[in-house]
């Protein structure tokens, strides 16, 4: 069994908490949810080929993640931290 996969925001407020396997599941979830996400930290992530059409994440912090090939469309990243 695997623990419990925990986004949080930028400044440390815990934004989701789930029993995914890892961060790419996790954000699918989310944004198939319509969860708010708004300022996340997703430094880092490693997001190819992820299906996030629609993930509501206003101001998220995403230095460094890797979106190469991925379904953004109809997702809010504005103000994200590209």
């Amino acid at each position: 069994m695997w623990g419990k996969m925990i986004i949080k925001s930028v400044s440390g407020k815990v934004l989701a908490t789930t029993s995914h396997k890892g961060i790419r599941q996790t954000l699918e979830w989310c944004a198939g949810e319509g969860l708010d996400l708004s300022g996340a930290d997703l430094r880092r992530a490693k997001l190819s080929y992820a299906s996030l059409d629609g993930l509501h994440a206003p101001g998220a912090c995403l230095w460094g993640a890797d979106l190469t090939g991925s379904d953004i469309g109809f997702s809010n990243l504005q103000q994200a931290d590209l």
